[in-house]
């Protein structure tokens, strides 16, 4: 089942995003994700609000402790990372997306779906600090948004027809099927000389 802001999603990569390619318009991973701001910020009620390559600084739920493993995946793979964008509604995330772009070559995969298997392993867990103090330019500590145990994945990508990262059996067999997302929307750009084609599938 789809969910509205998956479809809205699926809506955009599908329609604006693909028109956008095809026209020769997007030309980089920047205005691909100027597209998803210009289209998602404000939908919805009560309102989306999207967050370009935000810097991650966790704060951890009161009582909540991290075993040995996710100590380590926080440091390593989490912490001062800036995912492609974050989507909150409220106080709640949302949505996190990663998106790799690279039309006339293949992609490296794994860390940007890594990623997203860490970060979903933190829903309903912890928060991080958004905004910042324009004072000081430091992270808010009053700006405190929640991962929601709802929490959508998006692993988003434009690359060769022939990319490993299109399929999404090769995503979800290096993941132990415990830790990886149950929400996750595979957005997929697949270009090859005599067909461009923009898909989707929920893995």
């Amino acid at each position: 089942m789809y969910d509205l802001l998956a479809e809205k999603l699926i809506h955009l990569w599908e329609g604006p995003v693909a028109e956008a390619y095809q026209e020769g318009r997007l030309v980089n991973l920047t205005m691909l994700q100027a597209e998803w701001y210009r289209h998602l910020d404000g939908e919805g009620q009560p309102p989306l609000q999207v967050w370009l390559s935000p810097r991650l600084v966790f704060f951890r739920q009161e009582g909540v402790i991290f075993d040995e493993l996710e100590d380590y995946q926080l440091r390593q793979w989490l912490s001062n990372q800036q995912p492609a964008l974050l989507v909150t509604r409220g106080e709640e995330i949302v949505a996190i997306a990663e998106i790799s772009f690279s039309p006339d070559d293949y992609v490296d995969y794994r860390r940007p779906v890594r990623r997203l298997v860490f970060f979903h392993q933190l829903a309903g867990r912890a928060f991080i600090h958004l905004g910042l103090e324009p004072e000081s330019g430091r992270p808010d500590p009053r700006s405190l948004y929640e991962i929601s145990p709802n929490l959508l994945c998006v692993y988003a990508l434009v690359t060769r027809f022939s990319a490993l990262a299109l399929d999404g059996d090769t995503l979800r067999r290096e993941h132990d099927p415990q830790r990886f997302p149950r929400r996750f929307l595979h957005l997929r750009g697949s270009v090859r000389p005599e067909k461009i084609a923009f898909s989707h599938a929920l893995l």
